[in-house]
């Protein structure tokens, strides 16, 4: 769904719950030489904070790296608040890149250090933060808690500018849910807070707030009295984020009330200041308006817009606004009856906003859970070398006593044979923990990706079919995407149901003498309209009367997986040959499932019965990887192996063992 002029007012309120950064003129060069001169402490932290706010908007990437070299250098100088504030800053970039879960518990993390150091300025800060992510939830009663807590500990320092944006906060927060009432009262309270020190951006972000509530009031011509005062005021360089502001509150309260030219005019100019001072978010928002103004009388233009505002968000690596600039460009292919580009883009999208808040998109997921766990483990590190120092000072007391030497060496064997057991036991929690996020990774992936992906996109697709300017090649087209998805998805399903029987609810094996024959025939006719399609021929050498003891599920489900995934490889008049021999290993009748297809690349050969990927086959049939993955473990189950053989263009043969009938 797109949003108009007014909604576009509310998402930037969402915006202002966040802390504000402020843009100075100073430049990362800079930045960087004040980094590298600085000595103390105190000094090096902030310093590494101002580095960090100015790659924050432009390149999280970078943002990142400073803020774990700052962790570092706060660690190895023993500086406990500066290693609350370094775990703090990469809350918030994990907040701004999505990573809701992970930016709550760094700040948890802070929180307690600031708590148990009595830094009641960070207490605030974070409290405050909090409230912001809170808030951004819709968890009204929640945010509003965090946000009032922080306030005790502003007044106890006289901090006024911190109180005056926790006030802020808080109307804008009681403004989003419709409460004028107690967001006017906050408000004011923000206001006598602002008389208290010298205008900031800030400051004038709250006036703006008080025309905006006029404007809900329907009291617009004090509404734009309010905000064009507020528009001079901060006609000045130091105020550059509120003058941008309040002409892009200016240029939507025109386009609200039908006046093009005048709001175009105030936008205009908000988006050249804002390009010119590099201002990238605030340039994408008004990229953003301005398609909103052209997507009904001109798509094509609103769809340029829309790319510029795309591109940008790829620049400044941000993949939330990436994605609400994509509904936007769907929602315009849409109005523009481009049903085809509409289609590909939501798709797209999809894919996006998934590895946004997917649990398990492997590579995001261990960077943000190392980058936690790396926080915590240094933080620990760093309290047992202060206790691990204070020992080594009463060891070298001890020394210089002759008859003490002997109760330290005791005391030192002790603390050794102690230490062993701790680290093995840290070392056996550690492989518990590492298994328990394999199987919740593994979970994860095929609920939150796999399965969800092409059942998400179902209704899409039925959506366009169904709309009466659809053309029947579009259709078609549709109803061939919708067979697709349909069977990616049954058969996500079926291997998902295989993983809860065999995995999560424990079923045990029922292994029994079987006769092969049977199973391999019975998948053969299966896949036969399959083999029928791609003129593949399928030979079964496998000897009549060969006899396995093995759980029948498991080997079924084996030699299905195998035989569809040679198929699915296998190019248009190719061949496919089944093959089983009880003399190669003793005790053991090991089947093989030979194709002519495509092959299987050095690099990938490795990983095939480890990974979550799968490329397509030779007809553009899709997969996950789940098949293989299973089939190695139902064969270790059973007590035999699998393994392949294969080079890329000349096709691939895999083996899997059963233990031979007695």
């Amino acid at each position: 769904m797109s949003i108009g002029p007014m909604k576009f007012i509310c998402y930037i309120l969402v915006l202002l719950l966040a802390p504000l950064f402020v843009s100075g003129s100073t430049s990362i060069d800079e930045l960087l030489s004040r980094l590298n001169k600085t000595i103390s402490n105190e000094k090096k932290i902030e310093a590494y904070k101002d580095v960090i706010t100015y790659y924050a908007k432009c390149n999280p990437d970078s943002a990142i790296i400073f803020a774990e070299q700052g962790l570092q250098f706060a660690l190895s100088k023993r500086y406990v608040i500066g290693e609350g504030l370094m775990i703090s800053e990469l809350g918030y970039i994990d907040r701004t890149q999505g990573r809701v879960d992970v930016a709550r518990k760094r700040f948890n993390t802070a929180l307690k250090i600031f708590t148990e150091n009595n830094y009641r300025l960070g207490v605030a800060n974070i409290n405050r933060s909090l409230g912001a992510l809170e808030g951004e939830k819709g968890d009204l009663t929640v945010a509003v808690k965090y946000f009032l807590a922080a306030l005790p500990n502003y007044d106890s320092l006289k901090d006024h500018k911190g109180a005056m944006i926790t006030y802020l906060n808080l109307g804008n927060l009681f403004l989003q849910h419709d409460d004028t009432a107690n967001a006017f009262k906050y408000y004011i309270l923000g206001v006598k807070e602002s008389q208290q020190f010298s205008m900031v951006d800030e400051t004038i972000s709250l006036y703006n707030m008080l025309g905006l509530m006029q404007l809900f009031r329907k009291d617009t011509l004090n509404a734009v009295k309010i905000i064009k005062k507020n528009l001079e005021l901060s006609d000045k360089p130091e105020f550059l984020n509120a003058h941008v502001e309040c002409l892009m509150y200016l240029g939507n309260f025109y386009m609200e009330h039908g006046n093009k030219p005048k709001a175009i005019e105030y936008l205009n100019t908000g988006y050249q200041l804002a390009k010119d001072k590099k201002m990238y978010e605030e340039e994408s928002n008004f990229l953003m308006l301005f398609a909103f103004i052209e997507r009904d009388t001109n798509p094509k233009k609103a769809l340029e817009y829309l790319e510029q505002a795309s591109k940008m968000a790829d620049n400044i690596q941000n993949k939330l606004f990436k994605v609400h600039v994509n509904t936007e460009i769907v929602a315009v292919y849409k109005l523009a009856g481009m049903y085809k580009e509409a289609l590909a883009t939501s798709e797209e999208n999809q894919k996006l906003a998934d590895s946004i808040y997917s649990v398990n998109r492997l590579k995001e997921l261990a960077s943000v859970s190392a980058a936690y766990e790396f926080d915590q483990w240094n933080l620990k590190v760093n309290h047992l070398q202060l206790q691990s120092d204070k020992r080594a000072l009463q060891r070298n007391i001890i020394i210089a006593i002759a008859i003490m030497v002997i109760m330290a060496l005791i005391v030192a064997l002790n603390f050794y044979r102690k230490t062993k057991q701790l680290n093995k036991q840290l070392t056996d929690r550690e492989h518990q923990l590492e298994e328990l996020n394999k199987m919740k990774d593994k979970l994860f992936s095929i609920i939150g990706h796999d399965l969800r992906g092409p059942i998400a996109r179902i209704p899409t697709l039925l959506d366009i079919y169904s709309d009466q300017r659809t053309s029947d090649d579009d259709k078609a087209y549709l109803m061939n995407s919708l067979k697709e998805h349909t069977k990616a998805s049954a058969e996500m399903l079926d291997k998902l149901l295989y993983w809860g029987q065999s995995v999560i609810k424990g079923k045990g094996m029922n292994q029994t003498i079987m006769a092969t024959s049977p199973i391999i025939k019975e998948n053969m006719e299966l896949k036969k309209i399959t083999i029928t399609e791609k003129q593949i021929t399928v030979v079964d050498k496998t000897p009549a009367d060969m006899k396995i003891f093995a759980d029948a599920t498991h080997f079924d489900f084996i030699l299905r997986n195998l035989l569809a995934n040679a198929i699915k490889y296998t190019n248009k008049s190719g061949n496919i040959e089944l093959r089983a021999d009880n003399k190669s290993r003793p005790g053991f009748v090991v089947f093989a499932v030979q194709d002519d297809g495509v092959g299987i690349s050095p690099t990938t050969l490795p990983l095939v019965f480890n990974t979550l990927n799968s490329r397509e086959g030779t007809a553009a049939e899709k997969g996950t990887g789940i098949g293989l993955m299973l089939c190695k473990e139902f064969a270790l189950q059973n007590g035999g192996d699998i393994w392949v053989e294969s080079a890329e263009g000349k096709g691939a043969t895999f083996y899997f063992s059963m233990k031979a009938a007695r």
